[in-house]
């Protein structure tokens, strides 16, 4: 891991703290060249899941459209922004399951998981 000060490349690992999920690990570094700490994170590369349209193209998932879609529904209403990344996070969790190994997902599966905590939320009161 090169140095952000001095672009040294050999560092070592102060202390090492999984995420509450354990999807990622965070490094705090030491420099031996010149002592400046950083941090670095490790992620787990996961190939990209493919959306198939219902006109049959296909696109990269990205779940910031699911977001926007989201907000745009919810802007006129007192929604923690926490609560909207729980959502996001639980339909990004189902999707990437649907998907599993194939990685390929149907748009409308994706619309059916984003209404899905709507429904859930209609039901409990």
């Amino acid at each position: 891991m090169k140095c952000p000060r001095c672009s040294h490349e050999q560092d070592k690992v102060l202390e090492s703290r999984q995420n509450r999920d354990s999807t990622t690990i965070r490094r705090r570094r030491e420099c031996l060249n010149c002592g400046y700490r950083f941090t670095s994170y490790e992620k787990i590369e996961e190939k990209p899941i493919i959306v198939i349209k219902k006109n049959g193209s296909q696109q990269p998932f990205d779940i910031k459209k699911v977001e926007r879609g989201i907000l745009t529904c919810t802007d006129k209403l007192k929604i923690n922004h926490e609560d909207i990344e729980k959502i996001l996070q639980r339909i990004e969790d189902n999707v990437r399951e649907i998907a599993r190994n194939k990685k390929v997902v149907k748009s409308t599966e994706i619309g059916e998981e984003t209404l899905k905590p709507v429904f859930q939320s209609l039901t409990l009161e």
